[in-house]
Formats: C-alpha cells, sequence, structure tokens
C-alpha cells in the first residue's frame, strides 16, 4: 500500500515541477510581447518592408487621427469584450 501512496506523491511532485516550468516558460514569453519588443522583432527581422509598412503606418494616423482614435477603442473593446468573466460577474450582469 505505501508504494502506492509513494507513487501518488511521486507523480503529484511531478505535475508540481512541470506546473511550475510551464508557468516559467509562459511569464518569460510573456515579459517578451511588450509592444516595444514587438516593434523591434518587427523591425529586426523584416527588415526595409518593415520600416517603410510601419513609417506609412504612423503618416496616416497622423493625418486621420480621429478614425485611427476609433479604431484603437474598437479594439480596446473587443478585447475587454471577449475575455473570460467570472462567473460572479455573469450573474450580476444577468
Amino acid at each position: 500500500m505505501t508504494s502506492e501512496s509513494d507513487r501518488l506523491e511521486a507523480l503529484t511532485d511531478s505535475v508540481a515541477e512541470e506546473r511550475a516550468r510551464v508557468d516559467d516558460t509562459i511569464k518569460q514569453i510573456h515579459d517578451r510581447l511588450t509592444p516595444g519588443q514587438l516593434i523591434d522583432e518587427v523591425l529586426r527581422h523584416g527588415g526595409e518592408p518593415a520600416r517603410k509598412a510601419l513609417g506609412e503606418l504612423g503618416r496616416t494616423v497622423a493625418a486621420h487621427p480621429i478614425p485611427a482614435l476609433l479604431m484603437g477603442a474598437a479594439v480596446v473593446w473587443l478585447a475587454v469584450e471577449t475575455r473570460p468573466r467570472d462567473k460572479t460577474q455573469s450573474a450580476d450582469t444577468a
């Protein structure tokens, strides 16, 4: 009987260690995905076409700030509305 409980404890420990490794990997990926770092990566790997595209995007936003603001607000709204909600929030709004 102790061998089964020992195996169960070892398996539980193994799962906990794997979870910790996965959490660490996710944190490292999250830390690398800041907007500034993403732009740097695009510029580094995309070369001149990426620079031109970002420059054109900047000029378009400068020329048409209101539509750009509305599109940004729509993206934020979409992100907020599509995220999972707590059950308590769902019960309050229903």
